[in-house]
């Protein structure tokens, strides 16, 4: 993605106002600008993903059926009688990776934080800023398929549960 010289500055501005608004997300922020003013060619795909709203929808659509299904992954362990032989960090919420998932990633930021939802995985994550080192998504889209196999999403088993995280 080719941008001119005014949409370059204009965009650093932007993205300065946006770290200082929200500085909890700046680790979002800032490595675009940064991107911007270093003049780097490699960080343009991240910049132009951020931009592109074409898929909106769909990937908010995909970011609450995840969020909904942590949340049952959640509240059923908080619900289990036995929880000894279970590891609860496999249930911490991993977020998304800000190289390769940025419009997932800014969905999931704007739903909990923003929106105020999600207290459960809020207080059940790995990293507070839902950035993950790797890419999730895939893991997430997997799990999704198992979730929506079972007839009582809300109330999971034990077995369930830990069907849902295999890998």
């Amino acid at each position: 993605m080719k941008i001119t010289t005014f949409e370059q500055i204009s965009l650093i501005n932007q993205f300065k106002i946006l770290e200082k608004l929200y500085p909890k997300k700046s680790s979002i922020y800032k490595p675009l600008r940064v991107n911007l003013e270093q003049g780097f060619d490699c960080g343009m795909s991240n910049i132009q993903q951020w931009l592109q709203s074409d898929k909106s929808q769909e990937i908010y659509t995909l970011v609450l059926e995840i969020l909904k299904m942590y949340v049952h992954l959640i509240s059923s362990y908080q619900n289990l009688e036995n929880k000894s032989t279970f590891n609860k960090n496999n249930l911490l919420f991993q977020g998304f990776n800000k190289n390769h998932e940025m419009q997932y990633l800014i969905c999931t930021n704007y739903m909990i934080s923003e929106m105020k939802e999600f207290h459960i995985i809020d207080q059940n994550k790995r990293h507070k800023d839902f950035t993950s080192h790797k890419i999730m998504s895939a893991k997430y889209f997997s799990m999704l398929d198992k979730w929506k196999v079972f007839k009582n999403k809300h109330f999971l088993t034990y077995e369930e549960i830990q069907s849902i995280l295999a890998k």
